[in-house]
């Protein structure tokens, strides 16, 4: 059995997305980012491992990297002294094409452009193969160059986009990497953890700390047992600071009330993760509060951010996002004599009505192919689908102010 760590897109020296914080969370973030690869070192140690496999994107800006390297090498030396090896594969982020200022230790491969196997030492029949990415941008399958598996246990290790199409970064599919026979493949790219497979293991360990509003939730590596014929794997949070969202319907909800439900919400999400927090809250629904306007939203934003970063794990209120629509009382618009107050009072007796809702359907649809092949992907029934082009019909006449009577 081996084990071993698998991580991936650390981005060490990457900044945390357009954060305007005060100065000491602003310290504290710029340090965590660097921290992450440090404990990834400490569940390495503990956890007794063989090696770590870096699945590209170590690094974020090849231009600006001294203290990012200076730190890379002290943890691999760190590493080197617990007699734990480190597998490195170069993605868009970190090309091989950029020299490094500083050289790594004897522990640590950084495999080439083209797909190198290296055997595992002081194990029998256990290979890494990897390829770097020789350039930022590569749009070869790199996946097909890899060869089948030549020993008990074989990991691969590349950055790719499963399922890409032409403008994705090293596209490839599944069963390219399931037909190479290995036990687990160590994929880097895709920010967040995703299982692909389970055995053969094809899975993206994600990254290991969000630095944007869109890496929502826990993030962390991959802690790995493989046999010949099992992988067992366990995701260990890392991340010293995570974003999450917030979702608030603005339906009967004035200024006041709308403060009080961003805080209480701000209030359970510290006590449910009970860490740091980078919270963004999205405003839903219709009502009043859709024409509030962005000072108003600003100043609540500052408000709140006084609250909650004074306490041992702050949360801070990164923004306030409008997705709203306008506020309307559809029940009075039914009674208007007008397109719109015809078509809603339709839609309502459709509703009711199956036999009626299916020849709408089909008379839509008549001859759009594209679209018949679209809806049926989609996994939605009829009255799902029938309520989202009602809605979406709504606040498209709504939004040009066409809800007044008609000629």
């Amino acid at each position: 059995m081996i084990k071993f760590i698998h991580c991936a897109d650390i981005h060490l020296n990457r900044p945390f997305f357009r954060l305007q914080t005060n100065k000491t969370i602003q310290k504290w973030l710029s340090e965590s980012s660097y921290n992450v690869l440090d404990k990834i070192a400490e569940l390495a140690v503990l956890r007794k491992v063989d090696f770590i496999v870096i699945a590209g994107d170590l690094l974020d800006n090849l231009d600006q990297t001294v203290k990012a390297e200076i730190r890379c090498r002290n943890v691999f030396e760190y590493l080197d002294l617990k007699g734990i090896s480190v597998f490195i594969v170069g993605g868009n982020h970190d090309p091989i094409n950029h020299k490094r200022r500083h050289s790594y230790p004897k522990n640590v491969h950084v495999f080439s452009s083209s797909v190198e196997t290296v055997p595992l030492k002081g194990f029998n029949d256990v290979y890494i193969h990897g390829v770097s990415y020789p350039t930022e941008i590569v749009k070869k399958n790199l996946a097909k160059d890899f060869p089948q598996a030549k020993g008990k246990i074989d990991i691969g290790v590349l950055h790719c986009e499963i399922g890409g199409n032409l403008n994705s970064y090293s596209p490839c599919t599944k069963y390219d990497l399931l037909s190479k026979n290995y036990q687990y493949w160590s994929l880097g790219h895709i920010h967040k953890p995703t299982v692909i497979s389970e055995f053969p293991a094809i899975i993206y360990s994600g990254s290991p700390m969000g630095k944007t509003p869109n890496e929502i939730g826990e993030r962390g590596c991959y802690y790995v047992e493989a046999t010949p014929t099992s992988v067992k794997k366990e995701f260990c949070s890392l991340a010293e600071v995570i974003w999450l969202q917030q979702e608030i319907d603005i339906k009967d909800l004035d200024l006041s009330k709308l403060v009080k439900r961003i805080k209480e919400g701000m209030e359970n999400l510290k006590n449910e993760h009970q860490k740091n927090i980078i919270v963004r809250t999205i405003l839903k629904g219709r009502g009043k509060l859709h024409n509030i306007s962005k000072a108003d939203l600003q100043d609540i934003v500052d408000e709140l951010r006084t609250i909650f970063t004074s306490t041992a794990n702050f949360v801070w209120l990164e923004s306030i996002q409008k997705e709203t629509k306008p506020d309307a009382d559809l029940d009075t618009i039914k009674e208007q004599q007008g397109f719109l107050g015809d078509f809603l009072n339709y839609c309502e007796q459709a509703e009711n009505d199956n036999l009626l809702k299916h020849e709408i359907y089909d008379e839509v649809n008549r001859g759009n192919i594209k679209l018949i092949s679209f809806l049926d992907e989609q996994d939605l029934n009829l009255d799902q689908i029938f309520e989202a082009g009602l809605q979406r019909a709504i606040d498209e006449v709504l939004e040009k102010g066409d809800c007044h009577e008609g000629n």
